[in-house]
């Protein structure tokens, strides 16, 4: 074989390994999980306790709830979540209505929206906790 063609497959294959760490996202969201339910308090409100970790310098993170469905939750515009995160990790949280949300989160750097990262069907509003053995069947 000639060395153009171990060049090329050397090449084919830095571009197979390297693809998924290029297309990669430069931020991500660990906490919550896709199903999660927040506990809404008596006025229909709730708290989504938002973290996660990003790979280029930002200036601030910020966040926002779509609704899944019309009439299932109110949007929100974009909020503050984390001013100067440091370390690569962010943390903060974001309150909304009752309902089922994408969660939506933007890296800025310069006022210049770096990276966005998605996150489908997050809840807020009632969270029960049922235990015991005969109690849990409903007896």
């Amino acid at each position: 074989m000639k060395l153009s063609s171990y060049l090329s497959y050397f090449g084919c294959f830095l571009l197979c390994g390297l693809f998924p760490f290029i297309v990669h996202g430069q931020i991500n969201i660990t906490f919550p999980t896709s199903r999660i339910v927040f506990q809404r308090d008596h006025l229909g409100n709730g708290t989504i306790y938002i973290t996660g970790h990003y790979s280029q310098n930002i200036d601030r993170v910020e966040a926002r709830l779509v609704p899944m469905t019309s009439g299932q939750g109110e949007q929100t515009d974009w909020r503050l979540v984390q001013q100067n995160p440091q370390g690569g990790f962010y943390s903060g949280n974001i309150t909304a209505r009752g309902g089922w949300y994408e969660l939506q989160v933007r890296g800025i750097a310069n006022n210049i929206t770096i990276s966005t990262a998605e996150l489908q069907r997050v809840g807020i509003g009632e969270v029960f906790l049922v235990a015991g053995q005969s109690n849990a069947q409903g007896f």
